[in-house]
């Protein structure tokens, strides 16, 4: 017959040097210090159930984490209810976790954004305790104010309308959202040139709906003729020109949100 796995308490230098961990990782996401959270996992560690996807190794998470340094973000993770045990000589711990963030200047939408739990695994790395792996779990949907009801009406948007800002000359962009996902609209002018490849923890879809343009994706070069599209997974460096005598129309879509292209969407009354 199966046995039941034996459960034991951790002694109080163990549960307190874990409590220190937990806490660091908390106060670096809500400091401006997500850039250096790789530092509190093993090299092999792991952060699960995080949108767009699961990240793997302590490098995703560096890469994740310094795109995340980069937002406008007020944040703060509450966190209680630390349940540690071993397991199958393995110190698991569970911790409920409440979010709150604000991507606005006046900290405005602080409503929980998160509510749910941290399933944890510990390893003793060098002396010192590392998160091997964090699972995510949300054990609530929490209602925000952009959330749609039998009340939400359709928008209708012209492309050559929208307010667009100058990214270089050559190049202007804007962008429209919607509860779930971002869409940046990108115009390129003839002889434009691209300063070279760039990366992000974003999945992207890329359209070319006018004109041509030269992607370069990793090792791979595309030439999209219009109508085409090409995927660029998350963390894959890549850039992009327009090709040939005729202006390119370039369709971005990122989901789950980009929050740093939010102020390019003011102009639907989005707060940024």
């Amino acid at each position: 017959m199966p046995t039941t796995p034996v459960r034991t308490e951790p002694d109080t230098e163990t549960r307190l040097a874990i409590q220190a961990l937990t806490a660091e990782h908390a106060y670096r996401l809500d400091h401006g210090q997500a850039d250096t959270l790789h530092e509190l996992y093993t090299g092999d560690g792991e952060l699960l159930g995080l949108p767009p996807k699961d990240l793997i190794g302590k490098e995703a998470i560096s890469a994740w984490g310094i795109a995340r340094a980069a937002l406008p973000r007020t944040s703060r993770h509450i966190e209680t209810n630390h349940r540690l045990h071993w397991e199958d000589d393995r110190l698991h711990g569970t911790l409920y976790a409440t979010v709150h963030r604000s991507d606005t200047e006046d900290t405005t939408d602080t409503a929980p954004f998160m509510v749910g739990d941290y399933e944890d695994e510990y390893a003793l790395v060098d002396g010192r305790w590392r998160i091997r792996r964090r699972t995510i779990r949300r054990g609530f949907r929490v209602a925000t104010p952009t959330d749609h009801s039998a009340h939400a009406a359709a928008t209708m948007f012209g492309l050559d309308d929208l307010p667009f800002e100058e990214v270089r000359p050559g190049f202007a962009r804007s962008a429209i959202r919607s509860d779930g996902a971002l869409t940046t609209i990108n115009w390129f002018e003839p002889g434009f040139t691209t300063r070279g490849p760039h990366s992000h923890a974003f999945d992207q879809l890329s359209y070319v709906l006018a004109g041509a343009m030269r992607f370069y994706v990793g090792d791979d070069v595309f030439d999209l003729h219009a109508p085409a599209v090409v995927h660029i997974p998350g963390g894959l460096p890549h850039c992009a020109e327009p090709i040939g005598d005729e202006r390119a129309l370039n369709i971005d879509v990122f989901a789950p949100i980009r929050e740093d292209y939010l102020p390019l969407c003011e102009h639907q009354g989005y707060r940024a």
